[in-house]
């Protein structure tokens, strides 16, 4: 941050996640929880004693219900079909060779 403060011409400048950024800008210090959802997915919340996160572990390992695991889900039943494997939806693959 402090390369980036300079280059800026900041006296003082903070990095944080999305997750952290929604918190404060949604509850400040009060307790409570956000969810974080779109191409990525996290939830963070707090009862003011501690933290706690769940997912938001990037689109290889997690990000579980995000846009892109939407995404990827629905090509992957596409896929199935085409196959002939277990779990595959025959309307998505439709859809997919349309």
């Amino acid at each position: 941050p402090g390369a980036l403060s300079d280059a800026l011409g900041l006296p003082v400048l903070a990095l944080a996640s999305d997750a952290a950024t929604a918190y404060a800008g949604a509850l400040g210090q009060r307790a409570g929880a956000v969810v974080a959802a779109g191409t990525g997915m996290i939830a963070l919340g707090t009862d003011l004693r501690a933290w706690q996160r769940a997912d938001g572990w990037g689109h290889l390992l997690g990000d579980a219900g995000s846009g892109a695991w939407i995404g990827r889900a629905g090509l992957d039943a596409a896929l199935r079909a085409l196959d002939g494997r277990p779990g595959g939806s025959a309307a998505l693959r439709r859809r997919a060779e349309a």
